[in-house]
């Protein structure tokens, strides 16, 4: 089964234009369908935003604001596609983003969001939306890193791969990527003997749909999250690919994971699934 009908998630952010742009490369690259849905009700609230009162002048200010953004970027986004020949719907909500995302999903092969940031010690605690996507859809997730500028992912694909369920499912849901990529790596930090044989099946499975893979066993440098990423660099990978909270994901908040390691620290988009 192919990539045939792409999610992209936009609001009125810094990283909606970044967002938009990947997704109309990747559409045009698999010939999909692309759906970019604009959510006008704002993310969150600004802290110094408080009482019932300024909430709701604040709320209703960024929606107004933001639906007069979204008509712009929707005349451009239409005339864009039109040139290129992308098949499209534009889909604007003032809805709760994780919710209305949730449910457009159901008709999606793929969903394209932005890692929110992380620069307190609260915000690990806090519902990220890439991260919830993730846990309730079912589906994988490409996730941009904060920051990000147009991207083109998916050239030179890195599996972080083991013997999991979660990391079988990702390997799954990204086999449309993987078949159009230029190269696939999967990477094994420090694999015992019983990785290396799933490794070597997982290569002759992935060959079986004309993907070739090659495996990569990479010394631990520090956490496993941080080995899995320095491979990646090491071979100018432009997407990972990982199975996401093999562990409960409160377990990954207080001590630190694979999952939450590679969401944190990632310079290149990742690819989840669960």
């Amino acid at each position: 089964m192919g990539l045939k009908t792409i999610l992209v998630h936009l609001a009125n952010d810094e990283d909606h234009v970044a967002r938009l742009a990947t997704a109309m490369r990747l559409a045009k690259r698999h010939g999909a369908h692309l759906i970019a849905l604009y959510i006008t009700r704002p993310g969150e609230r600004p802290a110094e935003v408080a009482g019932r009162t300024a909430s709701l002048a604040y709320m209703r200010e960024s929606a107004e604001e933001a639906e007069a953004r979204a008509r712009a970027v929707e005349s451009e986004f239409a005339a864009t596609c039109e040139r290129e020949g992308l098949s499209y719907d534009w889909v604007m909500e003032d809805s709760e983003h994780l919710s209305s995302l949730a449910q457009r999903a159901h008709a999606a092969d793929l969903v394209i969001v932005s890692r929110g940031p992380d620069l307190h010690f609260e915000d690990r605690f806090r519902l990220r939306l890439s991260e919830e996507l993730v846990l309730v859809t079912g589906l994988p997730i490409m996730i941009l890193p904060p920051g990000a500028q147009a991207l083109d992912p998916g050239q030179r694909i890195f599996v972080c791969w083991k013997p999991t369920r979660e990391a079988v499912r990702a390997l799954r849901d990204s086999l449309p990527l993987l078949a159009a990529a230029q190269s696939v790596h999967l990477g094994l930090v420090n694999p015992d003997r019983g990785d290396s044989v799933a490794a070597l099946e997982i290569q002759q499975y992935l060959s079986r749909h004309g993907i070739k893979a090659q495996t990569l066993d990479l010394p631990a440098q520090g956490s496993i999250g941080e080995s899995l990423l320095a491979g990646a660099a090491a071979h100018s990978c432009d997407l990972i690919v990982s199975g996401a909270y093999g562990h409960t994901r409160l377990r990954e908040v207080l001590t630190g994971g694979v999952t939450r390691s590679l969401l944190r620290h990632t310079t290149v988009p990742l690819l989840l699934s669960h």
